[in-house]
């Protein structure tokens, strides 16, 4: 019992120094946000700020029908609170996506169920969240190609996101199209992810794959309209900045924002997110102050502001201790 306690001492004291270096390296960024969030019309502010609040408990919401589905009856509140507190890990530890599974699958082996149940719901939202960003980023993509404008760097960053989606639906249509395959799959998975919880029985997945129909477009419609959420914010940052409004011009930078956070090396897409961001404004006619005022505002609200939330969630998980 000592040396857990000694060991959440030691891990808490870990993130309590990676929290400080973090808000130390981008003081001057949060700054800019701030400044970039007062110089924008509060109105249209405020009302950017109202649709990302009420983006957690729809998300929360989402992640329960995945919770469901693998049989971890957790509430929508709970789930919400540990998805904030991923918007602080992704941020302070470059784990990215394997952090945030391992965050969830950490939380359902100290409440005493499996990790490995956990691990493959935080993963279907995951990929289901791929594939409904894919489906929007298609609409972009067709446009700026009909137009002869479509960049080599927003082509490729969109060919590997391509792969990637095939890869995955294909696993899932496998996954319950197959019975024999979801058997193989299921096991050969919960065996590599045994250390994270306890396995899954074998029996219960012909009766997962089945339900698995029924779940999955309940799934895609929470994770669509969890995009027109974010979609609807940048609109509302734009009309904030007194921009005129050209819907495409919002669907073309909120994708190519998205796209580069998805697929680049660093946590979060910082960096080259918010770079493709203001090229993809600037070549739409917006001029490059609004353009970065836009980025910085969009970006803070999405993964800045969520940051202090996440890490007061993360203090209260008590991951490395376990319930009576």
């Amino acid at each position: 019992m000592k040396n857990k306690i000694s060991l959440g001492k030691i891990f808490f004291f870990i993130v309590i120094v990676a929290a400080i270096f973090y808000g130390m390296k981008h003081f001057g960024e949060t700054a800019n946000v701030v400044r970039a969030l007062i110089q924008g019309d509060w109105r249209w502010v405020s009302l950017a700020l109202i649709v990302q609040v009420a983006y957690y408990p729809l998300y929360a919401k989402y992640l329960k029908l995945c919770f469901d589905y693998f049989q971890l009856g957790y509430s929508q509140k709970r789930l919400m609170q540990v998805f904030l507190a991923t918007k602080f890990t992704n941020i302070v530890f470059p784990l990215a996506t394997v952090g945030q599974v391992a965050l969830f699958a950490a939380e359902a082996k100290r409440e005493g169920d499996s990790g490995t149940s956990a691990t493959f719901a935080a993963g279907l939202a995951m990929i289901v969240d791929v594939i409904s960003f894919w489906i929007v980023s298609l609409v972009p993509i067709f446009i700026l190609e009909k137009n002869h404008v479509l960049k080599p760097y927003y082509l490729y960053a969109f060919l590997i996101l391509s792969f990637a989606v095939i890869i995955l639906t294909t696993f899932i249509l496998l996954y319950f199209k197959n019975k024999k395959f979801a058997k193989i799959a299921f096991g050969f998975l919960s065996k590599n992810l045994n250390k994270l919880g306890t396995d899954l029985p074998e029996e219960t997945v012909p009766v997962m794959a089945g339900k698995l129909r029924i779940y999955l477009p309940k799934l895609l419609g929470y994770s669509l309209l969890l995009q027109v959420f974010n979609i609807v914010t940048l609109i509302f940052i734009y009309l904030a900045f007194r921009q005129n409004l050209y819907l495409i011009s919002v669907i073309t930078s909120y994708t190519i924002g998205m796209l580069f956070t998805i697929v680049s090396i660093t946590p979060q897409g910082a960096g080259f997110a918010e770079a493709a961001m203001v090229l993809a404004m600037v070549a739409s006619g917006i001029p490059l102050s609004n353009a970065i005022l836009i980025t910085a505002a969009f970006r803070g609200i999405l993964i800045l502001l969520p940051f202090f939330a996440g890490f007061t969630y993360f203090q209260k998980l008590k991951l490395l201790s376990s319930k009576k």
